[in-house]
């Protein structure tokens, strides 16, 4: 489970179960964006802070049966300030539409460095563990769990204690800057081999940067396999 979960479809609907007759109170509308937060981010309600900065006035709706939802359009419920939609039904059919402003907070127990970490490390066990913290406009994704993200390497040396996202991370790569491999030759004729060192970190498949161990010339290639860049002339 991660914080940005996606959800079926780009439109989100949390039915509040409250009929009610002429104005919306403001706390059946704080009731049903608690319901949505809560069913979104699958969070009790003590996990969740709200601070609301304005509700609509609905005090010109007719006398008549109502329900409450709250839409949001996207693949996330947004943390920090947020406008949402509510949504007046009245025998299945949209009778209004507001808007609301709240700011939103959650405890979440997250993934963080137990440790400071290098760049191209790997990320594991060893050098994290979970906390329990409170987000609000976090800048990217974050981990709930240590199996999202073992295996990954950390893009960028990270201090103890830091939240981790998923921009401080990347795929492990093939070849790292400065590891040997074999170039191999090609011009369609003839194939010879040299020894020499990749310039850049790739994966199998990619282009990559070499230089020629005796000449020091350098060249570019494919990385077929692990420590064998082919290059063809």
């Amino acid at each position: 489970m991660t914080l940005n979960m996606k959800f079926p479809g780009a439109l989100t609907l949390i039915m509040t179960a409250i009929h009610l007759f002429g104005a919306v109170p403001e706390q059946v509308m704080a009731d049903a964006v608690k319901d949505y937060y809560m069913s979104a981010l699958n969070v009790p309600a003590e996990d969740l802070q709200m601070r609301f900065v304005h509700f609509p006035d609905t005090r010109r709706l007719p006398d008549a049966d109502y329900s409450v939802t709250v839409e949001e359009r996207g693949l996330f419920p947004g943390l920090g300030h947020q406008t949402l939609r509510i949504l007046v039904w009245e025998k299945g059919r949209i009778l209004k539409k507001y808007t609301l402003s709240v700011d939103v907070s959650v405890y979440m127990d997250v993934l963080v460095t137990s440790q400071a970490a290098r760049r191209n490390s790997p990320l594991n066990a060893d050098n994290t563990e979970m906390r329990r913290l409170l987000l609000n406009r976090q800048a990217g994704r974050v981990f709930t769990d240590l199996s999202e993200a073992d295996g990954m390497h950390f893009a960028r040396s990270v201090q103890a204690g830091q939240l981790i996202l998923d921009s401080y991370l990347k795929a492990p790569a093939d070849v790292y800057y400065g590891d040997e491999v074999e170039i191999r030759l090609n011009n369609g004729v003839l194939t010879l081999t040299a020894e020499g060192r990749v310039l850049q970190e790739a994966r199998i498949g990619d282009e990559v940067a070499v230089q020629m161990q005796v000449s020091g010339k350098r060249m570019t290639g494919t990385l077929i396999e692990n420590g064998l860049v082919e290059i063809n002339m």
